[in-house]
């Protein structure tokens, strides 16, 4: 197999690289906390944006009325558990 040098994952016997904070290299773990706190605030931007995008033609709630008197009933038109079963 061989030598990847453009990623360095796969070493010449097809063994892979250690190349983190175990292998004394400390920046690693940094880069890879970087690169972590990136895609959380990625996902949460897009995320945000899905929802705007979603108000603008659904509600994203329901109203309290159909709250109370449960979603089954008015999201569906029908009760979800029979009173001859629930008590």
């Amino acid at each position: 197999m061989a030598w990847d040098k453009t990623q360095n994952l796969v070493g010449p016997a097809g063994v892979a690289v250690a190349n983190g904070l175990l292998a004394g290299n400390p920046i690693q773990l940094l880069i890879q906390l970087k690169a972590a706190g990136f895609t959380i605030l990625w996902v949460a931007i897009g995320s945000y944006v899905v929802l705007i995008l979603i108000r603008k033609f659904v509600p994203l709630r329901v109203g309290d009325q159909q709250e109370r008197q449960g979603l089954d009933v008015s999201s569906h038109g029908e009760e979800a558990y029979n009173n001859e079963f629930t008590g």
